[in-house]
């Protein structure tokens, strides 16, 4: 669902993005898109395989996206193409556990 239009609310950063990207602001805003988005509790992805699917993995909760999102799916593409994962468990923003697995093609 949806939220209604509120530039209003952005207008600082818009200012501050627009005097840095000029080209943006002369561009201008077609459309905006404001509605609720999904991130874990402690801001870390979601990554890992998907429980009773084979070579099916999935990042979910990355905030953001843009923030996360390119350095996540390059991760996982690294990972994929060398078939050699790497899965930290994390709690606080501190590493609890690590798994190291070999995937089978």
């Amino acid at each position: 669902m949806l939220l209604p239009d509120d530039l209003e609310c952005l207008h600082g950063a818009l200012e501050q993005g627009f005097a840095r990207f000029p080209e943006v602001a002369d561009a201008g805003i077609k459309r905006v898109v404001d509605g609720p988005f999904t991130f874990s509790p402690d801001g870390n992805p979601l990554v890992g395989p998907a429980p009773g699917l084979s070579n099916y993995w999935v990042a979910c909760g990355v905030m953001a996206g843009f923030a996360q999102g390119g350095g996540i799916g390059l991760t996982l593409a690294h990972r994929c193409r060398n078939c050699l994962f790497v899965i930290y468990i994390m709690k606080q923003g501190k590493i609890i556990s690590r798994i190291t697995r070999s995937c089978r093609l």
